[in-house]
Formats: structure tokens, C-alpha cells, sequence
């Protein structure tokens, strides 16, 4: 019983600080740059780069332009933004968790079990 109510009042105390919210999503304009981007949310956490048809849609043509994607993360929650390759934001996506993927995410931290990945 202890338990929960401690990661419970955790997590609530954690969501408050985070610049990974959707307020800072939307401050966030298509052909912004990286520069003002990592202004809004800091430094990413990770960064791969990937190549762009003239849609700005991800391809694994090597002729065409490459690009980046960036994620920015904070627990179980995480933006991302693809860049062309002026470094323009092209597409962004906020991922929010659920209180049940708060609470996995602040249980597997407690119990060493890593949850880190890309999905």
C-alpha cells in the first residue's frame, strides 16, 4: 500500500517540472529551427539522422536529402521532431503517458529494469 501512494505522489511531483509537455509542444512551429527548438526544451536526449524524400517523408533512399529526428525525454513521456537539412522542423509529435506507464516506468527505475526504446 505504501508503495503506490509513494509513486503516486512522486509522479505527480515529477509531471509538474518537465519541459516535455505538450504546452512546450506547441510553442513549437513547423520550420522553426533547431537552435530555438533546443531553446524551448534543451538539449536532446537522442539524435539519428535519416534520409527525406522532397515530402519531407522518411525514406532509405541515399540520393535523397537527409534529415534528423530528435527525441527529448522525461520518464515515460518524450517529444519528437524531425528536422530537414537546413535543421527545420518538419513534423513533431508529443507522446504522453498514462498514470499506468508512470507508475512502470518509476517501478522499473526502483527495480533496475530498463524500459528505454524507441516506440
Amino acid at each position: 500500500m505504501l508503495l503506490p501512494c509513494l509513486s503516486a505522489s512522486t509522479m505527480l511531483i515529477y509531471s509538474g517540472r518537465s519541459r516535455i509537455n505538450q504546452e512546450n509542444l506547441d510553442r513549437i512551429w513547423v520550420r522553426m529551427s533547431k537552435n530555438e527548438v533546443q531553446e524551448i526544451l534543451g538539449r536532446p536526449s537522442e539524435s539519428r539522422s535519416l534520409q527525406l524524400d522532397g515530402c519531407g517523408v522518411a525514406k532509405s533512399r541515399p540520393e535523397e536529402e537527409t534529415g534528423s529526428i530528435c527525441r527529448w525525454k522525461d520518464g515515460p513521456r518524450c517529444i519528437l521532431v524531425v528536422f530537414d537539412s537546413k535543421n527545420n522542423v518538419l513534423l513533431k509529435e508529443f507522446k504522453n503517458a498514462t498514470a499506468w506507464q508512470f507508475f512502470r516506468w518509476h517501478a522499473n527505475r526502483v527495480w533496475g529494469r530498463s524500459t528505454d526504446n524507441w516506440q
